[in-house]
């Protein structure tokens, strides 16, 4: 473990942590080498998909730029961070459960059946929005690229998966140096911002680079242990959420008493960051690939054809003019949820599978809504007044300012998506 302190400055004696400082080592940590120490801030989501996209195999980049939003400019690591910035808003607050999972108190442990209430909590989110991107088509697919991406660094964060009674460390408030804050922000924020300023001179990419010489030198042989899914499984985040709550137990609580002040000691605590960062981009990276080769199957399944491309679906801005629409589309079947391909003008489609023949509606024909009894995402023609579950069979209402396109001259024009197919 001494090489993972050297790329860092830092040196191990007797147990203990120290910095080279003025030609004297000091002592920073009075524990031994943490494991997995981990910031996720907007620097910690952006550093991940910075570096996960440099590693994209050509089809997983075309595929990945093809749904990114305009605005990003092909770089997923513009829109790492959009998850943060919208859950705080009426229209998003559903998606606020979807970046952490709390265990119980002081059990060490994760378990999904336990822990993550009706699929709301990030593995459930991972599990939900993998599935999108490779199956669902009917769903935006440009927000589910942004989520995915973003909780799969949210669930390296050790305090994502923390204790309910203390909200992840929220509800303990310390302080970072002189600074009061409360433990969850400091591993949110504190550590990778006081690391950049002190060893990548205030750098966000000097830091990114250096990380990336590390992966390709010192830590090449380690990358196969990290793509740690099972043959053909796109996504595997409970492994991942296990292994968060083990270190937040073993390290992020551990002296961290409210009224604690922290900083010196904790600062140590980086010198493992910068694996822990390669260890979720090549999970990232690892994701992107298996979603597009389970894609690329599932195309050559379906018996009218591979689709046109990967491109979002679901609410495209208008006008559709300046969109480019290829000749064939794609809807779900509404019995057997099986994908189907036709050709762009078909008023119905035939299921191969079950025989069940659907209506066709364009993109910008439909709106979703979440079921009023199961909470399962629906999907409904603009102007219906309700619209019924096809998995529990309740009826939902749709309210009236979700009857026309959010398009409409009340919410403005979207501005997140780029394309339509």
């Amino acid at each position: 473990m001494q090489r993972y302190l050297h790329c860092l400055g830092f040196r191990q004696r007797d147990g203990f942590i120290v910095e080279n400082v003025g030609g004297k080592y000091t002592p920073l940590l009075l524990t031994h080498l943490v494991h997995g120490a981990l910031g996720w801030g907007v620097d910690g989501h952006y550093a991940v998909c910075k570096i996960a996209q440099s590693y994209f195999e050509e089809k997983t980049l075309v595929a990945v730029k093809k749904i990114l939003p305009a605005y990003a400019n092909g770089e997923l690591a513009a829109v790492c961070s959009w998850p943060d910035e919208i859950k705080r808003r009426p229209e998003w607050s559903w998606t606020y459960a979807l970046h952490f999972v709390n265990t119980p108190d002081n059990e060490c442990n994760y378990e999904y059946s336990r822990d993550c209430h009706n699929d709301k909590c990030v593995t459930g989110a991972i599990f939900n929005y993998t599935s999108q991107l490779m199956f669902q088509f009917h769903y935006n697919l440009t927000e589910a690229l942004m989520f995915v991406s973003h909780f799969m660094g949210d669930i390296h964060q050790p305090l994502h998966e923390g204790f309910v009674g203390d909200q992840g460390g929220n509800k303990i408030k310390l302080n970072w140096y002189e600074q009061e804050t409360n433990l969850h922000r400091v591993w949110d924020n504190k550590i990778i911002e006081s690391a950049q300023e002190k060893y990548y001179n205030s750098s966000l990419s000097v830091m990114i680079h250096s990380l990336q010489h590390k992966l390709k030198y010192a830590w090449s042989n380690d990358v196969p242990s990290w793509e740690s899914c099972p043959p053909h499984e796109s996504a595997c985040p409970n492994p991942y959420a296990s292994e968060s709550i083990d270190l937040a137990c073993k390290y992020a609580y551990k002296d961290a008493a409210p009224g604690t002040t922290l900083g010196v000691f904790i600062s140590g605590e980086f010198s493992h960051l910068c694996k822990r960062v390669m260890i979720a981009e090549a999970e990232t990276k690892d994701m992107m690939e298996e979603i597009q080769s389970q894609k690329k199957e599932e195309d050559e399944d379906e018996e009218e054809g591979p689709p046109p491309g990967w491109e979002s679906t679901v609410l495209p801005p208008p006008p559709i003019s300046a969109a480019e629409i290829s000749e064939m589309a794609q809807m779900v079947c509404g019995s057997c949820r099986r994908l189907l391909s036709y050709p762009r003008g078909t008023k119905h489609v035939k299921c191969s599978c079950c025989q069940t023949v659907n209506l066709v509606l364009e993109a910008y024909q439909v709106g979703q809504v979440k079921c009023s009894n199961c909470e399962l995402l629906l999907m409904y023609p603009y102007g219906a007044p309700s619209v019924r579950c096809s998995s529990c069979k309740s009826v939902t209402d749709i309210r009236e300012d979700n009857k026309r396109p959010p398009w409409s001259v009340l919410q403005g024009p979207l501005k997140t998506f780029s394309s339509v197919r």
